[in-house]
């Protein structure tokens, strides 16, 4: 999976996760259609592969938002309540270190959970926080 997303530089491990990306086709040749789909990225961090959030269009959350289907936009809002850490941290869920984390985003018809497939990568780098918490 090629990294698909410009991200903000970072984010502090504190705040919450929002940004849109654009999903594009594998070959490059423009965005993909994401009508009909439901889409899934688990965060994991690369240092100790412990999984820091999940997102799913199927939830009522808004954690993963379809922005523009036929434009291959979408919404990511990954609140830091949400966010688990086992590395080490100065108070639980604050990083002591800078730490980069990927999401897999993955791909599959409405309603079809055993056809899943990996449309692409998400990496993010994230700074020990301010002491500044977030919702």
């Amino acid at each position: 999976m090629a990294i698909i997303v410009s991200a903000p530089d970072a984010f502090f491990d504190c705040e919450v996760w929002e940004f849109d990306l654009t999903v594009n086709e594998p070959n490059g040749s423009g965005p993909m259609n994401l009508a009909g789909s439901d889409l899934f990225v688990r965060f994991k961090s690369l240092s100790d592969n412990t999984v820091i959030g999940e997102c799913d269009t199927a939830r009522s959350d808004g954690s993963l938002t379809i922005l523009d289907a036929a434009a291959g936009t979408v919404r990511i809002s990954l609140l830091s309540a949400g966010h688990t850490w086992s590395l080490p941290t100065v108070r639980p869920g604050e990083l002591m270190l800078a730490s980069t984390v990927v999401g897999d985003l993955f791909r599959q018809p409405t309603g079809e959970p055993d056809q899943q497939r990996g449309i692409g990568r998400i990496e993010i780098r994230v700074l020990p926080s301010t002491g500044i918490r977030s919702a």
